[in-house]
């Protein structure tokens, strides 16, 4: 049976001296639960303490006392009952490293300070606060002790695990450090649920984004590189006749290529493309084709561009390396985040579908789901009955698993303006990465693109322009 929803919290009665074969136990779920979701973690920690993955955990259930912490609760158990009555001041923490600017820093510091103390004197020992960073970007964070802990004590127990943070330099842009005790987290992105209460039944409004401005092709931005010693000034033949051969190449691989990548060189002109993974063979080779004819159009001026569609991106460099994966400019975003669409949800419905949405990134961006195609994978989750949110995530295939996952976690961070979501839609595309997620399942055998027949003629065979 789930918990009583007023009570979160369960310790021994009495401190009354017990036989040594009795087990004292307590159970903690986060202030944001309600009773349902907190006996849903309580029974999943308990089963997964009792019976654990011979292959990847350790088998502790005949220890004398023992627990398993989750990130909305916590189980603890002993044969001794002062295992609960002192203030356990050994934290563990876990962090994302990463080079955050000293007013991030401070700002993080100040507001774990915050949440510790109002953590520390409110009943329920539980506290949360949203601080805006910049005009689309929030600190999330969070602190709660169990609710046997007196004020000092409370205070001491957070106190000492922010102070663990510091002294191990792990204040990134998330961070997490817990005891048997207390527990804190901070984090750029929304973690924690606005109420306990369900989220009101509602659909969510939904829109394309690319609807404003509906282009057939499915073409979404392209970027030329505008500083100086890219641009070719002086109608430079060797380098246009060299790219118009390997555009053409391209177009033409797209044609066989049955993984959807493809990179070559030709002279001192590097190029690739790739195809969504889920699309067909004959959009990949329409999808590329547009592409090339695209982006040699817009840019072909110019030593470095890239191009992105629905269903495929390209892109070309003169002299410079397409193999650096962390690459986050040039950068192409779209969302709806100017709060037309939300006239008819409440601050809960928002909080639903955004928690969900990071939930469901969060297992694109470490690649959970097999898939045949590299580097490629597909999400989806019931927002309510009759709405379920989609998402996909890709990197090119020439990247490690590990070098995809920390791209599309770049997005993850700092791409998505997770304060101000007004439905759940919208793409990020980098040059090595892209994640794409909204309320209509992704077709990948048109979009409602019209393939034509390739055409005899490929690529302009004159001039590339003067500057």
């Amino acid at each position: 049976m789930p918990p009583p929803a007023t009570r979160n919290f369960t310790k021994p009665e009495s401190l009354a001296q017990k036989p040594s074969d009795s087990i004292y136990g307590l159970y903690l779920c986060r202030g944001d639960l309600s009773s349902q979701l907190c006996g849903n973690c309580i029974s999943e920690a308990t089963h997964s303490y009792l019976f654990p993955n011979p292959e990847t955990d350790n088998d502790c259930s005949l220890s004398i006392e023992g627990g398993i912490t989750y990130e909305e609760c916590m189980i603890q158990y002993s044969n001794n009952l002062t295992y609960f009555s002192a203030v356990d001041l050994t934290p563990s923490s876990s962090c994302m490293s990463s080079n955050m600017s000293t007013t991030f820093v401070q700002l993080a510091l100040d507001t774990l300070k915050e949440v510790t103390n109002e953590a520390a004197f409110s009943t329920g020992k539980y506290a949360t606060k949203e601080v805006r960073i910049s005009g689309f970007q929030s600190l999330y964070s969070l602190a709660q002790c169990t609710p046997d802990l007196s004020s000092q004590d409370c205070r001491s127990c957070l106190s000492n695990l922010t102070k663990q943070l510091q002294q191990s330099q792990c204040l990134g842009n998330e961070a997490t450090s817990y005891s048997r005790s207390c527990n804190l987290k901070y984090a750029t992105y929304p973690f924690f649920r606005a109420s306990k209460n369900p989220a009101p039944v509602g659909l969510i409004p939904e829109t394309n984004l690319s609807n404003d401005n509906p282009i057939p092709d499915g073409y979404l931005s392209h970027n030329c590189s505008s500083t100086n010693e890219t641009v070719i000034k002086n109608c430079d033949s060797n380098f246009g006749s060299n790219l118009r051969t390997l555009l053409s190449s391209l177009s033409s691989n797209a044609t066989t290529n049955k993984i959807g990548f493809y990179k070559t060189t030709i002279g001192p002109v590097t190029g690739l493309f790739m195809c969504r993974g889920d699309v067909s063979l004959i959009l990949c080779e329409h999808c590329v084709r547009n592409a090339a004819e695209r982006i040699h159009s817009e840019c072909g001026s110019y030593k470095k561009a890239i191009i992105w569609f629905s269903h495929c991106m390209l892109r070309y460099s003169h002299g410079y390396p397409l193999t650096t994966w962390n690459e986050t400019s040039p950068v192409f975003g779209e969302f709806n985040i100017d709060g037309n669409t939300s006239s008819s949800l409440n601050k809960q419905q928002e909080n639903n579908f955004t928690l969900t949405l990071v939930s469901t990134l969060t297992g694109i961006q470490n690649m959970n789901e097999e898939s045949t195609t590299k580097n490629f994978v597909t999400a989806n989750e019931k927002l309510n009955s009759v709405q379920t949110l989609y998402a996909l995530g890709q990197c090119t295939p020439d990247l490690s698993g590990s070098e995809c996952s920390s791209c599309l976690r770049n997005i993850f961070l700092y791409e998505i303006p997770w304060c101000c979501l007004s439905s759940p839609e919208g793409k990020v595309l980098y040059p090595s990465c892209y994640i794409m997620f909204g309320l209509s399942k992704f077709n990948g055998d048109g979009d409602g693109v019209e393939v034509e027949p390739p055409s005899e003629a490929t690529l302009p065979q004159g001039a590339i322009g003067k500057i």
